[in-house]
């Protein structure tokens, strides 16, 4: 639609009519395209191709007399532009523990009418897409986007032109996504003997979590040698909620499991021995991870004695592992009292003299594994 007014004819012969002129592009040829007897009005101007146009008029009278032809850049101009811009992408972090969040953007275009605005849209966890109200006005910029909770928030981008052209709508994931966690970490239990004199010390944990939504990254095992010490990294750590850890020591150590999640490290469990059992102590920093662990070590000169492929191939199923010993080469086979309900684990064997080990898997046949304890030697001997 192209709008003019204050056309008319100032001599004796009368206005006869009004005719737009248009050309296509700054180098384009001046065009005729429609005429009004109106001084004043609109014309229905159907353009052929995205383009700046440009718009003249020439009026005539009865008399025959014209005003000057179009020329130059004419009375205005709109650039008719019909193709959506290029909204560009948001590159987000994986993991943020503090608001806002900030991330950048980049890409966004427009090639004809030139870029409006990038509007940033998110959705936290499985909602529906929400516009943030941030946006910006450049093909690259960045956004500080303020959470509402702990949840993984999607990011995607929506741009306009200025022709009043949109991309599509934000949908499915996103150009990225980022877990907001700020949850604080919870306490775990532990437990150990009080003496042992095996070196290294068998540490199992259990329990090492995190609620927030990040995952635990790693869990650190740290000791202490003697009340008075200070607390040292082993260096061991391990992946996931559970495991193990071997720690070589000659004298009583205290021991400290420091989980640590994926970003600013929580809270070391602090431990003292009492009675026995490692009591743990909770104390938190930063944000990111939940962490708990049970350690179990041997009371007393035990074996540790550990198992795999025990199976049941009858159907019934696996119903527990027994632990049989012998004692010297001509002594009986006795139940050592100790079971296990899986087809791997490990099992623990008080001694204090040299004796054979028998891995019995009940229901499932005869004897598995024998396993051979040397004290003198301080190693463990496998046989079938």
């Amino acid at each position: 639609m192209v709008s003019y007014s204050g056309a008319g004819d100032t001599g004796c012969s009368g206005f006869k009519r009004v005719e737009l002129w248009y050309k296509k592009g700054g180098t384009g040829a001046w065009t005729y395209s429609a005429y009004s007897t109106s001084t004043s009005g609109a014309f229905n101007f159907t353009p052929t191709g995205n383009d700046t146009y440009y718009f003249d008029l020439v009026a005539e009278d009865n008399a025959g007399n014209r005003s000057a032809a179009a020329t130059g850049s004419g009375d205005d101009s709109t650039v008719y532009d019909s193709v959506v811009p290029t909204a560009g992408t948001a590159v987000s972090p994986t993991y943020a523990n503090s608001s806002p969040i900030s991330f950048s953007y980049s890409g966004a275009s427009d090639a004809t009418s030139g870029l409006k605005k990038v509007e940033l849209w998110y959705k936290k966890g499985a909602t529906i897409w929400v516009n943030s109200g941030l946006y910006g006005t450049t093909g690259s910029g960045s956004f500080s986007f303020a959470p509402s909770g702990n949840d993984t928030y999607y990011f995607d981008l929506v741009a306009e032109d200025n022709a009043g052209n949109r991309t599509a709508a934000a949908s499915g994931g996103g150009d990225d996504d980022t877990i907001y966690d700020t949850a604080v970490p919870q306490p775990g239990t532990a437990t150990c003997a009080l003496r042992t004199n095996i070196s290294p010390i068998h540490l199992n944990y259990t329990g090492a979590l995190d609620t927030g939504g990040s995952g635990v990254r790693k869990v650190e095992l740290w000791y202490k040698k003697g009340s008075g010490g200070s607390w040292t990294s082993s260096g061991l750590t391990g992946a996931g909620g559970s495991g193990s850890f071997l720690l070589h020591a000659h004298r009583r150590r205290d021991v400290l499991l420091r989980p640590r999640g994926r970003g600013q490290r929580r809270q070391p469990f602090r431990s003292s021995v009492r009675r026995g059992r490692l009591q743990l102590r909770l104390r938190c920093h930063g944000a990111v991870a939940r962490h708990g662990a049970e350690l179990a070590v041997p009371e007393r000169l035990a074996i540790i004695v550990s198992y795999s492929g025990a199976n049941d191939y009858g159907g019934s199923g696996l119903d527990r592992v027994d632990l049989w010993y012998k004692k010297g080469s001509g002594g009986s086979w006795t139940s050592a009292g100790q079971s296990s309900g899986g087809s791997s684990g490990q099992l623990q064997f008080h001694s204090h003299r040299q004796r054979r080990l028998l891995l019995r898997p009940a229901g499932v046949g005869p004897r598995r594994q024998q396993h051979r304890y040397d004290r003198r030697e301080r190693r463990l001997q496998h046989g079938l």
